[in-house]
């Protein structure tokens, strides 16, 4: 039986789009997937990141390890006879920050009655991996994290408090999903799903429409390298922490999180007493430091963070 030249180019299409479907796509979201994260960050050993460029600021190293087995470089910052209140954990963003480009922030928490665990994250600085993985891993590093805190005997039934940057801020949001007990969450520069900013970053690489067309392939993607993680967000975490507070930290010029990613999904909350929003316009990624000196620390801002954090921590 002979079949007419339309159903040979319908044939031919069909088999065109299985394959760009099967093979193509998958292929190409896994590349621009790891040539997004597909790297190993160096945070800068400037003077300012030393801990003893801050007078009375003790450290212990540590490590502990993550869901793929990976060691990872933990700090604990304290000062000699200080007040105790709570345990501050520190995640940091991406690029190259790592514990020791917080250690200002250390010093600060410290200085306000609080012990401080900082880590570098997987792909970080002194901890091992060959790259930090993608966005979901900072939910995995920050949820071990919060599991060696706990365990620890210093930190022990003491409030936890948690202090994130933008992809730490992501982190710091999304684990409240698995760690409602937290008291407080500062999310500073951050975003609600990992999908929203690999939309972001994806339509500078194929445009909108082909980033579009990916969403699907990188979703599964996620799930495959880390299972339940990709699934959790901010947005969750407010839902199932509810009587963990919230501070959000966010400058509407920022460039590298956009406000329909860092911004704009916590519409919602604003008037929520729970919540507390610190929004600016001319501070771009850096919201928590000031100008003109973008290495200086909003000290009147960390004054309201200190203010939320011994409220939640005294139970009031």
């Amino acid at each position: 039986m002979k079949h007419s030249v339309l159903f040979w180019v319908i044939l031919g299409l069909a088999v065109i789009v299985l394959l760009f479907a099967l093979v193509v796509m998958p292929v190409l979201t896994v590349k621009i997937y790891q040539a997004n994260f597909n790297k190993r960050y160096e945070t800068s050993n400037t003077a300012a990141n030393k801990p003893a460029f801050y007078p009375g600021l003790e450290t212990e190293a540590c490590t502990f390890k993550t869901l793929q087995g990976h060691t990872l470089a933990g700090m604990k910052y304290h000062k000699k006879d200080q007040e105790i209140k709570g345990v501050a954990v520190i995640a940091h963003g991406m690029g190259g920050g790592g514990q020791k480009g917080f250690t200002n922030v250390a010093d600060r928490f410290t200085s306000d009655g609080y012990l401080v665990f900082a880590y570098d994250a997987t792909g970080n600085d002194l901890s091992e991996g060959d790259s930090t993985g993608g966005l979901p891993q900072g939910v995995i590093d920050l949820d071990h994290a919060l599991r060696f805190v706990k365990e620890q005997p210093e930190y022990k039934d003491l409030p936890i408090v948690l202090f994130g940057y933008s992809w730490g801020a992501y982190s710091v949001g999304s684990v409240l999903n698995l760690h409602p007990d937290v008291k407080a969450a500062v999310m500073a520069s951050g975003f609600n799903r990992s999908i929203g900013m690999i939309e972001q970053r994806g339509a500078g690489y194929v445009g909108k429409f082909a980033v579009k067309l990916m969403l699907p392939y990188v979703q599964v993607y996620e799930k495959i390298l880390y299972g339940k993680y990709p699934a959790l967000s901010a947005v969750k975490g407010f839902e199932t922490a509810k009587d963990t507070r919230i501070m959000i930290i966010y400058s509407l010029d920022d460039d590298t999180v956009r406000p329909e990613n860092g911004y704009e999904p916590f519409l919602p909350y604003q008037d929520d007493p729970r919540f507390t929003f610190k929004i600016y316009d001319d501070r771009g990624h850096r919201s928590f430091w000031t100008r003109p000196d973008p290495e200086k620390l909003d000290a009147e801002l960390f004054d309201e963070i200190a203010a939320l954090y011994d409220s939640c921590c005294k139970g009031e």
